[in-house]
Protein backbone atom coordinates (compact mmCIF):
# COMPACT_ATOMS: atom_id res chain seq x y z
CA UNK A 1 0.00 0.00 0.00
CA UNK A 2 1.20 3.51 -1.11
CA UNK A 3 0.56 6.07 1.42
CA UNK A 4 -1.44 9.68 -0.06
CA UNK A 5 0.69 12.35 0.36
CA UNK A 6 -1.34 15.08 -1.39
CA UNK A 7 -2.55 16.68 1.61
CA UNK A 8 1.04 17.28 2.90
CA UNK A 9 1.59 18.44 -0.51
CA UNK A 10 -1.59 20.86 -0.73
CA UNK A 11 -0.08 22.31 3.24
CA UNK A 12 3.08 22.75 1.67
CA UNK A 13 1.62 24.78 -1.56
CA UNK A 14 -1.12 26.69 0.79
CA UNK A 15 1.85 27.52 3.53
CA UNK A 16 4.24 29.02 0.83
CA UNK A 17 1.07 30.72 -0.93
CA UNK A 18 0.77 32.77 2.60
CA UNK A 19 4.06 33.50 2.65
CA UNK A 20 4.36 35.06 -0.71
CA UNK A 21 1.17 37.44 -0.65
CA UNK A 22 2.31 38.48 2.91
CA UNK A 23 5.68 39.31 1.57
CA UNK A 24 4.20 41.16 -1.57
CA UNK A 25 1.85 43.29 1.24
CA UNK A 26 4.37 44.00 3.12
CA UNK A 27 6.39 45.32 0.23
CA UNK A 28 2.81 46.89 -0.93
CA UNK A 29 1.88 49.01 2.36
CA UNK A 30 6.18 50.12 2.63
CA UNK A 31 4.78 52.53 -1.19
CA UNK A 32 4.14 55.81 0.18
CA UNK A 33 0.67 56.87 0.13
CA UNK A 34 -0.22 59.27 -2.45
CA UNK A 35 2.75 58.90 -4.57
CA UNK A 36 1.05 56.46 -7.57
CA UNK A 37 1.22 60.10 -10.04
CA UNK A 38 4.62 60.16 -11.37
CA UNK A 39 4.93 56.23 -11.02
CA UNK A 40 2.37 55.54 -13.54
CA UNK A 41 3.65 58.32 -15.41
CA UNK A 42 6.56 56.43 -15.93
CA UNK A 43 4.89 53.06 -16.29
CA UNK A 44 2.46 54.93 -19.28
CA UNK A 45 6.28 56.18 -20.86
CA UNK A 46 7.60 52.48 -20.52
CA UNK A 47 4.39 50.96 -21.88
CA UNK A 48 4.29 53.05 -24.95
CA UNK A 49 8.06 52.51 -25.75
CA UNK A 50 7.25 48.79 -25.97
CA UNK A 51 4.76 48.79 -28.30
CA UNK A 52 2.88 45.66 -27.65
CA UNK A 53 -0.33 44.81 -26.67
CA UNK A 54 -1.48 45.31 -23.02
CA UNK A 55 -2.11 41.33 -22.61
CA UNK A 56 1.91 40.64 -23.95
CA UNK A 57 3.02 43.20 -21.49
CA UNK A 58 5.07 41.14 -18.69
CA UNK A 59 5.60 43.72 -15.66
CA UNK A 60 8.91 42.37 -14.67
CA UNK A 61 10.40 42.74 -17.98
CA UNK A 62 9.00 45.64 -19.59
CA UNK A 63 8.16 47.65 -16.88
CA UNK A 64 12.20 47.94 -15.41
CA UNK A 65 11.89 49.90 -12.30
CA UNK A 66 15.57 50.76 -12.82
CA UNK A 67 14.86 52.37 -16.37
CA UNK A 68 12.25 54.54 -14.80
CA UNK A 69 13.43 58.52 -14.16
CA UNK A 70 11.24 60.41 -10.50
CA UNK A 71 11.73 63.34 -9.32
CA UNK A 72 10.04 63.05 -6.40
CA UNK A 73 11.91 62.26 -3.36
CA UNK A 74 9.70 60.12 -1.41
CA UNK A 75 9.53 57.60 -4.68
CA UNK A 76 13.57 57.94 -5.03
CA UNK A 77 13.59 56.28 -1.43
CA UNK A 78 11.89 54.03 -1.68
CA UNK A 79 13.97 50.43 -2.85
CA UNK A 80 13.26 48.69 -6.39
CA UNK A 81 11.29 46.07 -4.93
CA UNK A 82 8.65 47.99 -3.10
CA UNK A 83 8.30 49.66 -6.20
CA UNK A 84 8.14 46.61 -8.47
CA UNK A 85 5.70 45.07 -6.09
CA UNK A 86 3.27 48.68 -6.56
CA UNK A 87 4.02 48.16 -10.56
CA UNK A 88 3.42 44.74 -10.93
CA UNK A 89 -0.10 45.74 -8.47
CA UNK A 90 -1.00 49.00 -10.79
CA UNK A 91 -0.72 46.93 -14.03
CA UNK A 92 -2.42 43.77 -12.73
CA UNK A 93 -5.25 46.33 -12.18
CA UNK A 94 -4.87 48.06 -15.94
CA UNK A 95 -5.24 44.56 -17.13
CA UNK A 96 -8.46 44.34 -15.27
CA UNK A 97 -9.91 47.29 -16.48
CA UNK A 98 -9.03 46.17 -20.44
CA UNK A 99 -10.85 43.27 -19.88
CA UNK A 100 -14.07 44.53 -18.05
CA UNK A 101 -14.12 47.98 -20.21
CA UNK A 102 -16.88 46.74 -22.09
CA UNK A 103 -18.81 47.21 -19.16
CA UNK A 104 -18.52 50.35 -18.48
CA UNK A 105 -21.36 51.63 -19.84
CA UNK A 106 -23.79 49.05 -18.42
CA UNK A 107 -26.68 49.29 -16.47
CA UNK A 108 -26.40 50.21 -13.07
CA UNK A 109 -25.10 47.31 -10.47
CA UNK A 110 -26.83 46.42 -7.06
CA UNK A 111 -24.86 48.42 -4.41
CA UNK A 112 -21.91 46.51 -2.79
CA UNK A 113 -22.43 45.91 1.47
CA UNK A 114 -21.01 49.50 2.86
CA UNK A 115 -21.56 51.55 -0.84
CA UNK A 116 -23.26 55.17 -0.39
CA UNK A 117 -23.29 56.67 -3.62
CA UNK A 118 -26.87 56.97 -5.37
CA UNK A 119 -25.06 55.86 -8.71
CA UNK A 120 -23.89 52.03 -9.01
CA UNK A 121 -22.73 51.86 -12.75
CA UNK A 122 -19.55 50.48 -13.78
CA UNK A 123 -18.58 53.69 -14.86
CA UNK A 124 -19.31 55.61 -11.49
CA UNK A 125 -17.32 52.90 -10.03
CA UNK A 126 -14.51 53.44 -12.67
CA UNK A 127 -14.52 56.82 -11.67
CA UNK A 128 -13.16 56.58 -8.35
CA UNK A 129 -10.44 54.47 -9.52
CA UNK A 130 -9.38 56.10 -12.64
CA UNK A 131 -5.93 57.88 -11.57
CA UNK A 132 -4.79 54.37 -11.59
CA UNK A 133 -5.37 53.74 -15.17
CA UNK A 134 -2.03 54.33 -17.32
CA UNK A 135 -2.97 57.17 -20.38
CA UNK A 136 -2.41 54.57 -22.87
CA UNK A 137 -4.88 52.35 -21.74
CA UNK A 138 -7.77 55.18 -21.70
CA UNK A 139 -6.50 55.98 -24.75
CA UNK A 140 -7.04 52.01 -26.43
CA UNK A 141 -10.59 52.34 -24.94
CA UNK A 142 -11.47 55.75 -26.20
CA UNK A 143 -10.17 54.64 -29.53
CA UNK A 144 -12.15 51.37 -29.98
CA UNK A 145 -15.35 53.16 -28.55
CA UNK A 146 -14.80 55.79 -30.88
CA UNK A 147 -13.98 52.96 -34.06
CA UNK A 148 -17.37 51.73 -33.18
CA UNK A 149 -19.36 54.11 -32.94
CA UNK A 150 -22.18 54.59 -35.89
CA UNK A 151 -21.38 56.64 -38.84
CA UNK A 152 -24.45 59.30 -40.00
CA UNK A 153 -24.35 61.94 -42.53
CA UNK A 154 -21.42 64.13 -41.06
CA UNK A 155 -17.95 63.49 -43.05
CA UNK A 156 -16.38 65.25 -39.66
CA UNK A 157 -16.28 64.81 -35.43
CA UNK A 158 -13.48 66.66 -34.14
CA UNK A 159 -12.56 64.47 -30.63
CA UNK A 160 -9.91 65.69 -28.25
CA UNK A 161 -8.83 62.66 -27.33
CA UNK A 162 -6.87 64.43 -24.45
CA UNK A 163 -9.33 65.51 -23.02
CA UNK A 164 -11.37 62.46 -23.47
CA UNK A 165 -8.08 59.88 -21.91
CA UNK A 166 -8.73 62.13 -19.18
CA UNK A 167 -12.47 61.34 -18.48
Amino acid sequence: MIPDSSFIQNDKLIELTKESYTEQMKSIEKYPAGQDKELITEMNRLFKEASKEIKDVDAEKDMKVKEMKFKNEKIKKVSDVVKMARVKLLWGFNKMFVSMNTYLVSDPVKPFRGMKANNFSAASLFNEVKTMILTQVKMKFVNSAIESMQTYDRENISVDRLAAAHF
